[in-house]
Protein backbone atom coordinates (compact mmCIF):
# COMPACT_ATOMS: atom_id res chain seq x y z
CA UNK A 1 0.00 0.00 0.00
CA UNK A 2 1.42 3.40 -0.90
CA UNK A 3 0.94 6.88 0.50
CA UNK A 4 0.80 10.10 -1.48
CA UNK A 5 -0.70 13.54 -1.75
CA UNK A 6 -1.99 15.30 -4.83
CA UNK A 7 0.89 17.44 -5.95
CA UNK A 8 1.26 19.92 -3.07
CA UNK A 9 4.51 21.55 -2.03
CA UNK A 10 7.09 19.22 -0.53
CA UNK A 11 7.49 20.62 2.97
CA UNK A 12 10.13 20.33 5.67
CA UNK A 13 10.38 17.12 7.66
CA UNK A 14 12.57 15.98 10.58
CA UNK A 15 15.55 15.01 8.41
CA UNK A 16 15.98 18.68 7.52
CA UNK A 17 15.54 18.05 3.80
CA UNK A 18 13.45 20.52 1.83
CA UNK A 19 13.30 20.24 -1.94
CA UNK A 20 11.88 23.67 -2.71
CA UNK A 21 10.14 22.04 -5.67
CA UNK A 22 6.63 20.80 -6.26
CA UNK A 23 5.82 17.12 -5.99
CA UNK A 24 4.24 15.39 -8.95
CA UNK A 25 0.84 13.71 -8.46
CA UNK A 26 1.30 10.80 -6.08
CA UNK A 27 4.98 11.52 -5.50
CA UNK A 28 4.96 13.10 -2.05
CA UNK A 29 5.65 10.11 0.19
CA UNK A 30 8.23 12.01 2.27
CA UNK A 31 5.70 12.62 5.13
CA UNK A 32 6.30 8.95 5.96
CA UNK A 33 9.49 10.12 7.69
CA UNK A 34 7.64 12.25 10.25
CA UNK A 35 4.38 10.27 10.34
CA UNK A 36 5.22 6.67 9.35
CA UNK A 37 2.51 4.22 8.44
CA UNK A 38 2.53 1.46 11.04
CA UNK A 39 1.12 -1.95 10.15
CA UNK A 40 0.92 -5.01 12.34
CA UNK A 41 3.19 -6.65 9.77
CA UNK A 42 5.69 -4.03 8.58
CA UNK A 43 6.88 -6.35 5.78
CA UNK A 44 3.57 -5.73 3.98
CA UNK A 45 4.25 -2.02 3.46
CA UNK A 46 5.79 -0.68 0.24
CA UNK A 47 5.66 2.99 -0.74
CA UNK A 48 4.81 3.40 -4.43
CA UNK A 49 5.23 7.00 -5.64
CA UNK A 50 4.32 8.05 -9.18
CA UNK A 51 6.44 10.69 -10.88
CA UNK A 52 6.75 12.49 -14.20
CA UNK A 53 8.70 15.58 -15.11
CA UNK A 54 10.11 17.81 -17.80
CA UNK A 55 12.30 20.74 -16.79
CA UNK A 56 11.33 22.76 -19.87
CA UNK A 57 7.61 22.55 -19.03
CA UNK A 58 7.76 22.57 -15.25
CA UNK A 59 10.85 24.37 -13.91
CA UNK A 60 9.64 23.80 -10.33
CA UNK A 61 9.96 20.04 -10.83
CA UNK A 62 13.42 19.34 -12.26
CA UNK A 63 14.46 15.75 -12.75
CA UNK A 64 17.61 15.50 -10.64
CA UNK A 65 18.86 12.88 -8.17
CA UNK A 66 18.84 15.50 -5.40
CA UNK A 67 15.11 16.13 -5.84
CA UNK A 68 14.26 12.41 -6.09
CA UNK A 69 16.38 11.70 -3.00
CA UNK A 70 14.43 14.32 -1.07
CA UNK A 71 11.00 13.16 -2.24
CA UNK A 72 11.32 9.38 -1.96
CA UNK A 73 14.66 7.90 -3.07
CA UNK A 74 16.41 7.88 0.33
CA UNK A 75 13.45 6.54 2.33
CA UNK A 76 14.58 2.87 2.05
CA UNK A 77 18.06 3.60 3.42
CA UNK A 78 16.92 6.17 6.00
CA UNK A 79 13.65 4.66 7.23
CA UNK A 80 13.91 1.00 6.21
CA UNK A 81 10.66 1.15 4.22
CA UNK A 82 10.83 -0.28 0.69
CA UNK A 83 10.06 2.02 -2.23
CA UNK A 84 8.99 0.84 -5.67
CA UNK A 85 8.34 3.53 -8.27
CA UNK A 86 4.76 2.76 -9.25
CA UNK A 87 4.59 4.82 -12.44
CA UNK A 88 6.94 6.87 -14.62
CA UNK A 89 7.56 7.47 -18.33
CA UNK A 90 6.42 10.00 -20.90
CA UNK A 91 6.55 10.95 -24.57
CA UNK A 92 10.15 10.47 -25.67
CA UNK A 93 10.41 13.62 -27.76
CA UNK A 94 9.30 15.69 -24.75
CA UNK A 95 11.00 13.91 -21.86
CA UNK A 96 13.75 11.67 -23.28
CA UNK A 97 16.65 13.24 -21.30
CA UNK A 98 14.52 13.23 -18.13
CA UNK A 99 13.72 9.54 -18.60
CA UNK A 100 17.37 8.64 -19.16
CA UNK A 101 18.32 10.41 -15.93
CA UNK A 102 15.54 8.56 -14.09
CA UNK A 103 16.65 5.19 -15.49
CA UNK A 104 20.23 5.81 -14.35
CA UNK A 105 18.97 6.90 -10.94
CA UNK A 106 16.79 3.80 -10.42
CA UNK A 107 19.68 1.51 -11.31
CA UNK A 108 22.09 3.42 -9.06
CA UNK A 109 19.65 3.27 -6.12
CA UNK A 110 18.64 -0.33 -6.83
CA UNK A 111 14.93 0.58 -6.89
CA UNK A 112 12.24 -1.44 -8.63
CA UNK A 113 9.75 0.30 -10.86
CA UNK A 114 6.74 0.03 -13.19
CA UNK A 115 7.05 1.88 -16.50
CA UNK A 116 3.95 3.58 -17.94
CA UNK A 117 2.53 2.57 -20.21
CA UNK A 118 2.44 -0.67 -22.17
CA UNK A 119 -0.45 0.30 -24.49
CA UNK A 120 -0.13 3.11 -27.03
CA UNK A 121 -3.47 4.77 -26.21
CA UNK A 122 -2.06 7.01 -23.47
CA UNK A 123 -1.96 10.34 -25.30
CA UNK A 124 0.27 12.10 -22.75
CA UNK A 125 2.87 9.34 -22.19
CA UNK A 126 2.83 7.08 -25.26
CA UNK A 127 3.38 3.34 -24.91
CA UNK A 128 5.79 0.54 -25.74
CA UNK A 129 4.07 -1.47 -28.47
CA UNK A 130 4.78 0.84 -31.39
CA UNK A 131 8.19 0.70 -33.08
CA UNK A 132 8.52 4.50 -32.76
CA UNK A 133 9.33 3.74 -29.12
CA UNK A 134 12.64 2.06 -29.97
CA UNK A 135 14.53 4.63 -27.80
CA UNK A 136 12.42 3.54 -24.82
CA UNK A 137 13.19 -0.13 -25.51
CA UNK A 138 16.90 0.63 -25.69
CA UNK A 139 16.78 2.57 -22.42
CA UNK A 140 14.72 -0.01 -20.50
CA UNK A 141 16.94 -2.90 -21.65
CA UNK A 142 19.31 -2.07 -18.78
CA UNK A 143 16.55 -2.20 -16.13
CA UNK A 144 17.00 -4.29 -13.03
CA UNK A 145 14.86 -7.42 -13.20
CA UNK A 146 14.07 -10.37 -10.93
CA UNK A 147 13.71 -13.93 -12.14
CA UNK A 148 10.35 -15.43 -11.24
CA UNK A 149 11.84 -18.71 -9.84
CA UNK A 150 14.30 -16.69 -7.77
CA UNK A 151 11.51 -14.53 -6.41
CA UNK A 152 9.43 -17.62 -5.56
CA UNK A 153 12.38 -19.17 -3.71
CA UNK A 154 12.94 -15.97 -1.71
CA UNK A 155 9.24 -15.72 -0.84
CA UNK A 156 9.20 -19.39 0.23
CA UNK A 157 12.27 -18.84 2.42
CA UNK A 158 10.49 -15.97 4.19
CA UNK A 159 7.47 -18.16 4.91
CA UNK A 160 9.56 -21.31 5.65
CA UNK A 161 7.78 -23.22 2.92
CA UNK A 162 9.38 -25.11 0.03
CA UNK A 163 8.94 -23.44 -3.34
CA UNK A 164 6.38 -24.95 -5.66
CA UNK A 165 7.86 -27.28 -8.27
CA UNK A 166 7.94 -25.88 -11.78
CA UNK A 167 4.90 -26.67 -13.87
CA UNK A 168 5.45 -29.33 -16.55
CA UNK A 169 5.70 -28.06 -20.08
CA UNK A 170 2.34 -28.36 -21.80
CA UNK A 171 1.95 -30.75 -24.71
CA UNK A 172 2.14 -29.00 -28.06
CA UNK A 173 -1.26 -28.13 -29.48
CA UNK A 174 -2.30 -29.48 -32.88
CA UNK A 175 -2.11 -26.95 -35.70
CA UNK A 176 -5.20 -24.85 -36.20
CA UNK A 177 -7.28 -25.39 -39.34
CA UNK A 178 -7.00 -22.67 -41.99
CA UNK A 179 -9.05 -19.63 -41.15
CA UNK A 180 -12.15 -19.17 -43.38
CA UNK A 181 -12.35 -15.99 -45.43
CA UNK A 182 -13.98 -13.10 -43.56
CA UNK A 183 -17.62 -12.35 -44.37
CA UNK A 184 -18.40 -9.42 -46.58
CA UNK A 185 -18.99 -6.25 -44.55
CA UNK A 186 -22.60 -5.10 -44.30
CA UNK A 187 -23.56 -2.04 -46.30
CA UNK A 188 -22.74 1.17 -44.52
CA UNK A 189 -25.59 2.99 -42.85
CA UNK A 190 -25.93 6.61 -41.77
CA UNK A 191 -24.88 7.48 -38.21
CA UNK A 192 -27.47 6.55 -35.63
CA UNK A 193 -28.82 8.60 -32.75
CA UNK A 194 -26.12 9.27 -30.17
CA UNK A 195 -23.19 8.25 -32.42
CA UNK A 196 -20.25 10.67 -32.51
CA UNK A 197 -17.51 10.73 -35.11
CA UNK A 198 -15.29 13.36 -33.52
CA UNK A 199 -14.74 15.23 -30.25
CA UNK A 200 -16.40 18.54 -31.29
CA UNK A 201 -19.66 16.71 -32.01
CA UNK A 202 -19.46 14.91 -28.67
CA UNK A 203 -18.59 18.17 -26.87
CA UNK A 204 -21.71 19.82 -28.29
CA UNK A 205 -23.84 16.95 -27.01
CA UNK A 206 -22.21 17.06 -23.57
CA UNK A 207 -22.73 20.82 -23.32
CA UNK A 208 -26.41 20.43 -24.22
CA UNK A 209 -26.79 17.58 -21.70
CA UNK A 210 -25.34 19.79 -18.95
CA UNK A 211 -27.54 22.77 -19.82
CA UNK A 212 -30.80 21.08 -20.93
CA UNK A 213 -30.92 17.34 -20.27
CA UNK A 214 -34.41 16.92 -21.76
CA UNK A 215 -33.40 18.54 -25.07
CA UNK A 216 -30.20 16.50 -25.17
CA UNK A 217 -32.13 13.28 -24.54
CA UNK A 218 -34.54 14.12 -27.37
CA UNK A 219 -31.70 14.96 -29.74
CA UNK A 220 -29.12 12.30 -28.89
CA UNK A 221 -30.85 9.75 -26.70
CA UNK A 222 -29.85 8.86 -23.13
CA UNK A 223 -26.17 9.50 -22.37
CA UNK A 224 -25.72 5.92 -21.17
CA UNK A 225 -26.29 4.72 -24.74
CA UNK A 226 -24.05 7.15 -26.59
CA UNK A 227 -21.56 5.56 -28.97
CA UNK A 228 -18.18 7.25 -28.37
CA UNK A 229 -16.00 4.45 -29.75
CA UNK A 230 -14.52 6.79 -32.38
CA UNK A 231 -13.38 9.36 -29.80
CA UNK A 232 -9.80 8.94 -28.51
CA UNK A 233 -9.52 12.10 -26.38
CA UNK A 234 -12.03 12.55 -23.54
CA UNK A 235 -10.06 15.25 -21.74
CA UNK A 236 -12.03 18.17 -20.23
CA UNK A 237 -15.37 17.15 -21.76
CA UNK A 238 -17.26 18.06 -18.58
CA UNK A 239 -15.12 21.03 -17.52
CA UNK A 240 -17.09 24.10 -16.51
Amino acid sequence: QGIANNGGWCRNHPSGLHSGHTCWWGEAVHPHRAHPIELSDASKLVLSPHTYGDDSKNPNHPGTPEVWDTHWGLIPSEEGTPVGLGEWGGLWDDTGPWQERMQEYLIDRGLGHFYWSLNDNSFDTGGLYNSVNQPKWDMLASSLASSVPGFQAAAAALSNQPPSPPSPSPSPLPPLPPRPPPPSPPPSSPPTLGTFADKPALQAAVDLWCSDEAAARATYGDISGWDVSAITDMQCLFSA
